[in-house]
């Protein structure tokens, strides 16, 4: 106990820059605990001393030294004050770190926050910090509590232990740090990608955070951590750096959860306060603005409330303001609008296999292209695709081809690949939101089958490919894609698909094929040409010339040839086939013997035999071009 007249004289306390106590006074309860008033207000953030002398106990024992202690107000964490700045999800054969996982959080604000408490928590696990107080520009290195030991003897400082310690997914993971009322103070989610260093991708290397003074959880402010360590737990990052974000955000799609409300998905999270605005926001066909707007935590999604209930059958879009902006401020600049609708259950036909690349550069990985040939609007999370063995034909390794609901609307087209970033790195993408991330199956380079199904795994289309598809003459089949000429014919048929063109980059994903052929606009005449003159050279310019017969009625049996102008049979394109109200055929310039056609003169020759005796005979003269 102390002696009270020690205790009482308040020239016995002083913190330095205040000076001593205006009043002390003693605990009710408690004979042990006095209160200090002093005439000074306390700064939050502030560092204060406070020194005691002379105080005596009740025998008369004075303290030999001055004592001194820290005083100091803590304040409330706000959204990225305390940051996670690394993650060891792999440590195994880390260079010479201990080989545990672990996290790092940072105080990047200039305020000493209490962090008792807080939640550190993965999808799975979420366990709360132990009592602790981090200071301005301090780290904080959390690991399971049975690998404490190893750190600490390895001389990690400021590292703690947790009991339930959230085990950190190798392929990736979404961390995040919560306070004590709910509130996500930062989070992120990361992935190899995030990497950038083939080297330190794979395991032993920790993702270090680049610029600590950049709030947002942007993906390319990380990178493989540089220390000869394997990582920099509980100090300053080995790849500090300054990050500029300078990319605008973009919509990516719309899609109806219900009737009543849309999800709009974006590049990256918007900045909430602003785009909390429903006047932002503009829906056609008398929707007007939503009637709230939530926004999602887990991605950069907003989720809308309608005024009135979508209609099935109707295509609606929606218009985005251009003050729409992300964290950084970048301002919403492509991409303005948006089109949606309620999605349709799809059959046989409505959507059909368009392209394919199964043979990719080195750096590349295969694709697969499906067009909407149906006047309705499908989820593409409710098609599946599989492949099967060109010698049993069963189809095997099924999956979606996409993980999210996405919508295909009509004549729109959607390509699966495992990297999207590598297909719109090696070809022109005009919409790269149409490029689906996808566990695609294995589709060998020399011969494969593509199986379209839906979710019950009915079979909707299929496509056996082979090598030889390609065009004959092509130097290389490497990074070129196999395209479909006709929607309108059977894609089973080899001579409906012709290897991309050169003058496109050898690939068309998202758009258009370059060696499509448009069979509708042929007029009325019995024989159409189109086009008249063409160049099989796969330049993507007139590379096939393609025959419609349009008969005044059903039931003629046909045979078609092609001719050179000395009237030498070149090319027979069909025998005894029996047509309905019309036939389209392709010539890609080869002859029977699969030899490629000198430029000249030919006549296509159409013989029709109906069956109410009917005979008829219809020659077209036409052009083989070749460039000089």
């Amino acid at each position: 106990m102390v002696d009270s007249a020690s205790v009482f004289s308040s020239s016995n306390f002083f913190i330095d820059g205040v000076g001593a106590p205006i009043m002390i006074n003693k605990d009710s309860i408690d004979s042990k605990i006095y209160y200090l008033k002093f005439n000074a207000v306390f700064l939050d953030g502030s560092i204060y001393h406070l020194g005691i002398v002379g105080v005596v106990d009740k025998s008369g024992n004075v303290y030999s030294d001055t004592l001194h202690y820290s005083l100091f107000n803590t304040s409330d964490a706000e959204i990225s004050d305390v940051i996670i700045t690394e993650i060891m999800s792999n440590p195994t054969d880390a260079p010479s770190l201990p080989p545990f996982e672990y996290l790092e959080i940072f105080n990047r604000s200039q305020k000493i926050i209490d962090i008792s408490s807080f939640v550190l928590s993965d999808p799975t696990t979420a366990e709360n910090l132990p009592a602790d107080t981090l200071f301005p520009n301090e780290y904080r290195c959390y690991t399971s509590s049975s690998n404490l030991v190893a750190f600490q003897n390895y001389g990690v400082n400021h590292v703690k232990g947790l009991a339930s310690f959230p085990s950190l997914n190798n392929e990736g993971d979404r961390i995040r740090l919560f306070d004590t009322s709910g509130l996500v103070i930062d989070e992120i989610t990361y992935d190899l990608s995030m990497y950038k260093d083939p080297l330190r991708d794979d395991h032993g290397w920790s993702l270090e955070r680049i610029d600590v003074d950049f709030p947002c959880s942007d993906k390319n402010n990380w990178g493989a951590s540089h220390d000869p360590s394997g990582g920099t737990p509980g100090r300053e990052n080995s790849v500090v750096g300054v990050f500029n974000d300078t990319i605008s955000p973009w919509p990516e799609y719309a899609f109806p959860v219900d009737s009543l409300h849309l999800e709009i998905g974006f590049s990256e999270f918007l900045d909430t306060i602003h785009a909390s605005n429903v006047s932002l926001f503009l829906i056609n066909q008398n929707l007007g603005q939503p009637v709230s707007i939530s926004f999602s935590s887990d991605q950069p999604s907003l989720l809308f409330q309608l005024s009135q209930p979508l209609v099935k059958g109707q295509l609606y879009s929606i218009n985005f303001d251009h003050s729409l902006h992300d964290c950084s401020g970048n301002l919403l600049k492509k991409w303005d609008q948006l089109s949606f609708a309620l999605p349709d259950s799809f059959s046989k036909g409505d959507v059909i296999i368009n392209e394919i690349l199964f043979n990719p550069h080195s750096e590349g990985c295969d694709f697969v292209e499906i067009y909407n040939a149906s006047t309705k609007t499908i989820d593409l999370s409710k098609i599946k695709m599989a492949h099967a063995d060109p010698i049993d034909g069963i189809a095997k390794d099924v999956v979606e081809f996409s993980l999210m609901p996405r919508l295909l609307l009509p004549k729109q087209y959607a390509v699966a690949a495992s990297i999207p970033s590598a297909i719109a790195a090696y070809y022109k993408v005009n919409d790269a939101r149409l490029l689906i991330p996808c566990s695609l199956p294995s589709y060998n380079d020399d011969e494969g089958i593509v199986v379209l199904m839906n979710t019950s795994l009915q079979e909707y289309e299929r496509f056996h490919y082979k090598d030889d598809f390609h065009f004959p003459f092509l130097s290389d089949p490497e990074g070129v894609s196999l395209e479909l000429i006709s929607p309108r014919r059977n894609i089973s048929d080899s001579s409906n698909w012709h290897s991309a063109s050169y003058n496109c980059g050898h690939a068309t994903p998202c758009k258009i094929n370059s060696q499509y052929y448009d069979d509708t606009n042929d007029g009325s005449s019995w024989l159409q040409l189109t086009p008249e003159l063409f160049s099989p050279d796969n330049d993507g310019y007139h590379d096939v010339l393609g025959l419609t017969c349009t008969p005044p009625k059903p039931g003629y049996m046909v045979e078609l040839s092609i001719y050179n102008e000395f009237g030498v049979p070149i090319r027979k394109l069909t025998e005894h086939e029996l047509l309905g109200s019309d036939g389209n055929w392709i010539w890609n310039g080869l002859s029977d013997e699969n030899t490629m056609q000198q430029a000249g003169i030919y006549i296509a020759l159409l013989e029709m035999f109906h069956i109410d005796g009917d005979v008829k005979k219809i020659k077209k003269a036409f052009v083989l071009g070749k460039r000089n």
